[in-house]
């Protein structure tokens, strides 16, 4: 028998052992039940006026039984979630934890890359690694490549791929003009002056800020 299979061995007998321990509590609290439901009939049969409090003690103790019966299934209470965390492990194999291990470094490394950005050739780069991943590999069956021929679909794709890209791209430019058109300081007298103002600005704006401030407040020599 293999690590693995011993893994998985020891594993289902370990949820066998936890799904016993609940069954037997919830017969506990059955058996606790009937025996506080017969003392209860047994006092009734002295006690008539008191029904109404009997009933209402049945409420509660309902309820009671069923908040522990909850309990006992969730494991969210402060003192057992630890080990509800531990239980909740047991239902995953070795290999979905390598999975996760996995996806999780590749979001810190894909974050950690996006923060380190600082030109458009990084930028670019990245996209096109982006792109690469969405490429679905070709197995040992296929011989799309060999016939040179494209099919219907991946010229579908490639065309909304194109589209989508272009809508970004709109998109983006439009919040950027909205959020430029805040400023009522105008430096252009059309469109292709204004964006080459813009290009312009992305290199030289933080030295030329201060003779930008100065001749707004007319002080400029």
């Amino acid at each position: 028998m293999s690590a693995r299979e011993r893994f998985q061995k020891l594993r289902e007998l370990k949820i066998k052992k936890n799904y016993t321990l609940i069954e037997n509590k919830k017969e506990l609290i059955k058996e606790y039940k009937r025996n506080r439901i017969t003392k209860n009939n047994k006092t009734n049969k002295t006690k008539k006026s008191s029904s109404n409090q009997n009933h209402n003690g049945l409420n509660i103790l309902k309820l009671k039984a069923e908040k522990e019966l909850i309990e006992l299934n969730l494991f969210t209470n402060e003192k057992n979630k630890n080990e509800y965390e531990k239980r909740k492990l047991l239902n995953y194999s070795i290999e979905d934890h390598e999975n996760w291990t996995c996806n999780q470094k590749l979001k810190d490394e894909n974050a950690s890359n996006n923060f380190k950005l600082q030109n458009y050739n990084q930028l670019a780069l990245q996209t096109y690694l982006k792109d690469v991943k969405k490429i679905s590999l070709a197995d040992s069956n296929s011989i799309s490549a060999l016939q040179g021929e494209t099919t219907s679909d991946l010229l579908d794709g490639l065309s909304k791929n194109l589209i989508s890209e272009d809508q970004r791209r709109m998109d983006s430019k439009r919040r950027k003009a909205e959020k430029e058109s805040d400023n009522t300081f105008f430096t252009y007298i059309n469109r292709k002056n204004k964006e080459f103002n813009q290009k312009l600005a992305r290199d030289y704006a933080p030295y030329t800020k201060q003779t930008k401030d100065n001749f707004e407040r007319g002080t400029a020599l």
